[in-house]
């Protein structure tokens, strides 16, 4: 229906212009009767307006389209934001401009002005929406979230943790998944870093968020970076308590504070120690040794889920896969790990995961 309307508004708007040449140029098309070179004009406008509207029609269309649709991944917030951006850039060019305009030549004063006003322009649309909150805030309104009703904000370490990509496909994280910018870069701060410890942990992440929407999960990015501190932790908090959004996370310290905020948090630690069979003393478990421990004579090996465990006079086992049996449990707030003694191979084995 548009296109049709507005091809009519350019055909009538060519048979208008060509009724004004023709009245003006009687002879325009060798005939002596101003009726007739009048309605030949009509006609010849009617046909190069039915052409040429359908063209710019179409095109209009698909401006349209397309600008719907990158609005439609946009928060009314974001577009309300560049409108008073937009706004306050033009006045501030205006006032700027205006002396320039004023005491200098036009043909120098015209180019110089539209330069500046599109810079101001520009700069006050990206800054008001990066920092529309903020805005809103000045001017007395508070936006909604953005159309979130529900989902979790996830932080460095649960992206470097890699548990999450599980949690997901298993349906057992709230959706969507958010990620705000600041944790995006402190990723990649961390993927540049020259330790080769540190920078596959960015790394790691950074692929572990590029697997999450590969598997179809609804990732956002929200572009929003609160001023009042530098600290990644302190802005996540800040972003959960704005939004009402629990954190994911696998940072124990982050996850105590943000609760003693009155911020939701699903511990990834936490939940993995939930999952887990309990182990008592006394039971008999395989591990491989792979480093000594603290202590003289300490082996260290590591169960299938992780945990640690420390056995007794085995520092001369290390490399080996060798039989223990639990002496004691000790639970913290980073895990659990298991101390544990040699043991002969004759008992039957339980397999402990």
């Amino acid at each position: 229906m548009l296109i049709e309307l507005l091809r009519l508004i350019v055909v009538l708007g060519s048979v208008v212009g060509a009724n004004r040449i023709a009245a003006t140029h009687p002879t325009l098309f060798g005939s002596s009767h101003p009726e007739a070179a009048a309605f030949y004009a009509m006609v010849l406008g009617a046909g190069i307006g039915y052409l040429v509207g359908g063209i710019v029609a179409r095109t209009v269309d698909r401006a349209m389209r397309s600008a719907e649709e990158h609005l439609s991944r946009r928060h009314v917030s974001e577009v309300l934001a560049a409108t008073v951006g937009a706004l306050a850039g033009g006045i501030a060019a205006a006032l700027l401009s205006w002396p320039l305009v004023v005491f200098t030549p036009v043909v120098v004063a015209a180019p110089i002005a539209a330069f500046v006003g599109c810079v101001i322009v520009a700069f006050s649309i990206r800054f008001a929406v990066r920092k529309r909150l903020e805005v809103f805030g000045v001017l007395g309104v508070a936006p909604s979230p953005e159309g979130l009703t529900g989902g979790c904000l996830l932080d460095a370490s649960a992206a470097i943790d890699g548990r999450v990509l599980a949690l997901y496909k298993a349906g057992l994280l709230p959706r969507p998944l958010c990620v705000p910018s600041f944790i995006l870069w402190e990723l990649q701060g961390i993927a540049d870093s020259q330790d080769p410890l540190r920078r596959r942990r960015g790394q790691r992440g950074l692929d572990v968020l590029t697997s999450l929407r590969e598997a179809g999960a609804e990732l956002r990015v929200l572009d929003e970076d609160p001023a009042a501190t530098t600290e990644p932790d302190v802005k996540l908090v800040i972003v959960a308590r704005r939004r009402s959004l629990p954190i994911v996370t696998s940072d124990s310290n982050l996850a105590r504070a943000a609760e003693l905020q009155g911020v939701g948090v699903l511990n990834l630690h936490a939940l993995a120690e939930l999952l887990r069979p309990p182990v008592l003393p006394g039971e008999i478990t395989r591990v491989r040794l792979v480093k000594p421990g603290r202590e003289s004579g300490q082996g260290v090996g590591y169960l299938d889920d992780g945990t640690m465990v420390v056995v007794e006079r085995a520092s001369q086992m290390l490399g080996e896969e060798v039989s223990v049996e639990v002496t004691s449990v000790l639970q913290n707030d980073s895990g659990r790990m298991l101390f544990a003694k040699m043991k002969d191979e004759s008992p039957p084995l339980r397999e402990v995961t």
